[in-house]
Formats: C-alpha cells, structure tokens, sequence
C-alpha cells in the first residue's frame, strides 16, 4: 500500500503547516480518503 506510506510521509514531514497536518489527521482512520488523496503523483504540464 504504497499510499499509506505517502499519507504517513506527509503527516510527519515538517515542511507542512499545522493547517496541513490536521487536514491530514482528520482522515487518519478512512482508508478510502487516504487512497483516494494519495494513490498517485500528481503531473503538472509546463
């Protein structure tokens, strides 16, 4: 579950806001948000 470790680096890296973080705790338990926010990278084009 390569999501859940995403989800996980997010929550503990220290670059994001407090804001972020709760966010982030708010959907701690909801495996289907987690996936849904942090299956993939997001591609941007330039």
């Amino acid at each position: 579950m390569e999501y859940i470790e995403k989800y996980k680096e997010w929550l503990n890296n220290p670059v994001f806001d407090e804001e972020t973080k709760k966010e982030l705790k708010s959907i701690e338990n909801n495996d289907e948000e987690i996936k849904d926010r942090f299956y993939k990278d997001l591609e941007f084009a330039l």
